[in-house]
Order: structure tokens, then C-alpha cells, then sequence
């Protein structure tokens, strides 16, 4: 159990976005299964088209987040909303 929560900790809090996911644009919001809601930083634009795909959200330095679709190896730059 240790072991587990400790990994959780390194490698960021994982799960996965509810309902269908088309990408992200200008301030996409990601309500995820956890009952968190984050909101994209910056403008960058990707389009897909994912079923509940999985999610890693990691703290960065200087109080910044990222956003990472598992599957899909694509990140963004987030903050919490919920």
C-alpha cells in the first residue's frame, strides 16, 4: 500500500475524463470520474476523438500543472477549476 501511494505521488494523479473527449482548444474544461474539474492554460489547439480516456495530472515547479491523455501521449498545461 505504501508502494502504491507513493507511486501515485511520482507520477501524478491519474483518471479518466467523463463521456466523450474531441481534444482541446482555448480554455477546454476536463470534468474528470474523480469529481475534479481542470481547465486547459493555454491555447493550444488538438483534436481526437477518445471514449473516456485516461488521464495523468502532474504538479510541475512554480505551482503549474499539466494534463496528459495517456493513450494519446499529449499534454497541456491545466489548473484546477473543482
Amino acid at each position: 500500500m505504501k508502494e502504491e501511494k507513493e507511486k501515485t505521488k511520482n507520477d501524478g494523479t491519474r483518471s479518466r475524463i467523463v463521456g466523450r473527449f474531441s481534444g482541446w482548444g482555448d480554455k477546454t474544461r476536463f470534468k474528470l470520474e474523480n469529481g475534479q474539474v481542470w481547465q486547459q492554460l493555454y491555447g493550444v489547439k488538438w483534436k481526437t476523438s477518445l471514449e473516456n480516456p485516461e488521464v495523468i495530472i502532474k504538479k510541475r515547479f512554480l505551482g503549474t500543472y499539466t494534463n496528459t491523455i495517456f493513450e494519446a501521449d499529449k499534454t497541456t498545461g491545466v489548473t484546477q477549476i473543482k
